[in-house]
């Protein structure tokens, strides 16, 4: 467990959604990571607070961690 994880799992995910639902899921929070990363590359690193950029790998962590569960439920039903 990572300081992320909680001891409950809450990410519910609908048995009767398709592979390719879950994998396009998977995709939009992929998609919104790199959008992110690409804007925080962008910033000056001098208007950056560390506050911001705990915050903004905290999402990034949220965003990945859920798009992995997601895509592993997804490459279940696909096998």
């Amino acid at each position: 467990m990572t300081e992320h994880d909680v001891p409950t799992r809450v990410l519910l995910i609908n048995p009767h959604a398709t592979p390719r639902e879950l994998i396009e899921f998977a995709d939009r929070r992929f998609q919104s990571i790199r959008n992110l990363m690409e804007s925080l590359s962008r910033m000056n690193a001098r208007c950056a607070e560390g506050k911001d950029l705990s915050v903004v790998a905290d999402v990034a962590y949220q965003l990945l961690q859920e798009g992995c569960e997601v895509l592993e439920v997804a490459q279940e039903g696909i096998e």
